[in-house]
């Protein structure tokens, strides 16, 4: 029987929260309860990626090997988006690379374009990759709102992922 309302959003080990679709209007409620006090140490600052030649000299020393940018990189900052994922899937080694270079308590928040929802079982077997380092997957929907999307994405992907969505479309 249609009630109007389903339940969509599993949460994981680090968050609590609830979350319901009213059918009837179209209205989307979540609420997400951080389970720690706040504090200036969970907020974390990093770039949308870090392989940038042109930041050589600058941000990089004159001279740095590109193969040394990450590990530079991650000696300044806690965390880093992994634009390169909203293009393409890079392989698992990559991934276990990539974690070879960053130290402890440095975060990888991967890209994940709304618009790609294949093979999101793929995605997150990746992400897993990461192991400890993995962050928070940064979900950009830039078209408009589509709660059916966002059910579908909500749905689908693992529940004990730290999701950041980022809605670009101003509906």
């Amino acid at each position: 029987p249609k009630t109007g309302l389903s339940r969509f959003v599993k949460c994981g080990a680090r968050r609590a929260c609830s979350s319901l679709v009213n059918v009837s209007t179209g209205s989307v409620t979540v609420a997400i309860v951080v389970k720690e006090p706040p504090t200036l140490s969970r907020v974390s600052v990093g770039t949308s990626g870090w392989s940038y030649p042109s930041w050589r000299p600058g941000f990089y020393p004159e001279g740095t090997d590109p193969s040394a940018f990450l590990a530079f990189y991650a000696q300044r900052f806690r965390t880093v988006e992994l634009n390169t994922t909203g293009y393409r899937l890079p392989s698992e080694e990559q991934f276990h690379r990539w974690t070879e270079q960053a130290p402890d308590g440095f975060e990888f928040a991967p890209k994940l374009p709304g618009n790609h929802v294949r093979n999101l079982d793929i995605f997150g077997e990746r992400m897993r990759a990461l192991g400890d380092r993995l962050g928070p997957v940064r979900i950009s929907l830039k078209n408009a709102r589509d709660d059916g999307l966002i059910e579908l994405l909500l749905g689908s992907l693992d529940p004990s992922l730290r999701l950041a969505f980022d809605l670009e479309h101003p509906s």
